[in-house]
């Protein structure tokens, strides 16, 4: 695949993250079948993992945090709000059927994670902005591609290719996942729908990135990008080779 150099198409956007508060919820992960088995490689790390999407719901009242941007409309009563979150990093973990906080909710520009020290400027926040209102998940391939491709725009940046970079694919078994993946990334400079989206980040915890409307990717409303909190969705167990990681 060629080499793709993403250029940035923020129309009005902050110029730094403001943290919102705390978000606290209860970790699912690959529900509906949405994940797959990749193989890929950060720098010169190794990883296997079964990448896909969380369902993270967050606590009724003051047990789900203190963050006042995130809606609160759920007919489940023992949740706030239930969102998709796709995961930012591969180093960190997080247990799912359990409780997590994430201590800092900032709008994904300017915002950066605290493990790592990847910054999310103009550049990145475009792509993933054009990835979660155009890419659609509809199963375990599409979910794979879909984590892959926002793992690509975060450790890549501007330049994003699956071959080559600080992350690239190190021999996925199933090649329909690296073919979407590969397929949305020759996409990106195309689309030109955009959704708002933010960080959810804690040192020791893997980050999520999400949208306002806690939808999954696709659900877009269609108005003129600015930058706001959102919440998406991706995740992703992750497991060194040969060193089991519970995420």
């Amino acid at each position: 695949m060629k080499r793709f150099f993403l250029i940035a198409g923020l129309a009005a956007v902050a110029s730094a993250s403001q943290a919102t508060g705390t978000f606290v919820a209860y970790w699912q992960y690959g529900l509906n079948g949405h994940s797959s088995a990749v193989k890929v490689k950060l720098g010169a790390t190794n990883y296997n993992v079964s990448a896909g999407e969380f369902t993270a719901r967050r606590l009724k009242d003051a047990a789900g945090g203190t963050s006042l941007d995130l809606p609160m409309s759920t007919t489940n009563p023992n949740y706030d709000f239930i969102a998709k979150t796709f995961c930012v990093e591969l180093t960190e973990s997080i247990n799912v059927n359990t409780n997590h906080t994430h201590n800092v909710v900032a709008p994904l520009l300017g915002a950066t994670t605290q493990n790592g020290g990847v910054t999310f400027d103009a550049t990145r926040v475009t792509a993933l902005s054009r990835l979660w209102a155009n890419a659609s998940i509809t199963d375990s391939i599409t979910a794979a591609a879909f984590q892959l491709v926002q793992w690509e725009i975060t450790f890549d940046g501007g330049s994003l290719d699956l071959t080559g970079g600080t992350f690239r694919n190190n021999g996925t078994v199933n090649a329909a996942i690296i073919t979407q993946a590969n397929t949305w990334l020759g996409q990106l400079g195309s689309w030109t729908a955009q959704r708002n989206l933010v960080l959810l980040s804690r040192a020791g915890i893997q980050d999520q990135i999400t949208a306002l409307d806690g939808l999954p990717p696709t659900n877009v409303v269609p108005e003129p990008f600015t930058m706001g909190l959102g919440v998406a969705a991706a995740g992703a167990f992750v497991r060194r080779r040969l060193k089991a990681r519970t995420v």
